[in-house]
């Protein structure tokens, strides 16, 4: 099996090279054997939005945001929502959920 770090790697290549279902191809194989990648699903997210696949990358980060969240990985959480607000500007759960975990940080700390 392929590690995720050379997955990445052959994912900017082919991407640098235009080649974007191999760059496609190869970040989902990353995604795939880390699931917790932030490069990866970021990366990922880069080659949806140029093949014009906007579900697709809310989904991603959807997907990240609760697993960032069930690790309690709060720091995270608050950059996949702010990603996720890019592409949903007016999503009341985002900015309800930004506020509730910004109260878990404080609560931590």
């Amino acid at each position: 099996m392929t590690d995720v770090g050379s997955l990445l790697e052959q994912g900017k290549s082919a991407q640098k090279n235009g080649d974007w279902d191999k760059a496609l191809d190869a970040y989902e194989k990353a995604l795939k054997s880390s699931p917790d990648s932030f490069v990866a699903r970021r990366n990922l997210a880069s080659m949806l939005a140029i093949r014009g696949r906007l579900k697709a990358i809310i989904a991603t980060y959807r997907d990240f945001l609760a697993l960032m969240e069930a690790r309690e990985d709060y720091n995270d959480v608050i950059e996949v929502i702010d990603l996720l607000l890019t592409f949903e500007p007016e999503s009341e759960d985002l900015y309800s959920k930004k506020i509730e975990i910004f109260w878990k940080i404080k609560d931590t700390a």
